[in-house]
């Protein structure tokens, strides 16, 4: 099964996809060959081998290992089923052995969204500090904390929190015909990379926000929770309840987890 897995990635890396995506998910695929040695793959083998992961989880190079939640037990699960499908597209298979085992149930908990104008006052009140003389959020040097990029960025794109703060100064394509940000594939749930387009008030913001900066540059910065939490505040926290569907902007559900915890929700 080696070199399948070899084939793969040089599959993979011919379709753009990263060399951080491919070594996560050969190193999966490897744990799994591990654990069935010898034997030919089988759906029970397979469901074995979650439910290993499950109870003990993967051993680390520090030698400490832990269970598995549900949502780590799919991610497993996801790169071994993309990869019997393309052994099954190449010819190297006949059935996919992954083919009707289960997802893993995730828990998922109800939270608050926050609507495009409820984070455009957040933006605004991030903003409003940093021209400040007297900034509520400052550095160790004392000059104040620049995160308004990192709120219009998930304004413009409705990215997650932890793939905004990955983009890259290349990543901002504002002199193209049609503006648009690349999201890379390791930042994508996809594993792919992918293009959103942007309005113009965005391209002029994001144009002269990154001018002259290297292209290898992080664009933005992720604020501290506490960070969040000051400009939730200032922006009048209690006001930053749930926005009803069907009532004026559309929802961004992703904003959620960069911000509704900043109004104490």
């Amino acid at each position: 099964m080696k070199n399948w897995m070899d084939g793969w990635a040089e599959d993979a890396r011919r379709r753009g996809l990263s060399d951080r995506y491919i070594e996560q998910q050969r190193s999966r695929l490897a744990h799994l060959t591990g654990y069935i040695g010898g034997e030919p793959v089988c759906p029970d083998l397979i469901r074995a081998w979650l439910r290993e992961l499950a109870s003990r989880g993967m051993v680390r190079p520090s030698g400490a290992s832990r269970p598995c939640n549900p949502k780590t037990l799919n991610n497993h699960l996801s790169a071994v089923r993309k990869f019997f499908s393309w052994c099954r597209e190449n010819g190297y298979i006949d059935t996919d052995p992954t083919a009707g085992i289960e997802w893993a149930k995730v828990r998922r908990r109800k939270g608050r969204s926050l609507s495009a104008q409820q984070v455009w006052r957040i933006f605004e009140a991030a903003q409003q500090d940093e021209a400040s003389t007297r900034p509520r959020c400052k550095d160790r040097h004392g000059l104040p904390v620049m995160r308004s990029s990192f709120y219009r960025v998930i304004m413009a794109t409705g990215m997650r929190a932890g793939a905004a703060q990955s983009l890259l100064v290349r990543h901002f394509r504002m002199d193209d015909d049609i503006p648009h940000i690349v999201i890379p594939a390791e930042a994508d749930k996809s594993g792919e990379e992918r293009a959103i387009p942007i309005n113009n008030a965005d391209r002029l913001y994001f144009a002269g926000l990154l001018s002259g900066r290297p292209p290898g540059e992080k664009a933005v910065r992720r604020p501290t929770a506490q960070v969040l939490r000051s400009d939730a505040g200032a922006a009048g926290g209690a006001d930053l309840g749930p926005h009803e569907p069907g009532r004026g902007v559309p929802l961004l559900p992703s904003v959620a987890r960069a911000t509704v915890a900043a109004c104490g929700g």
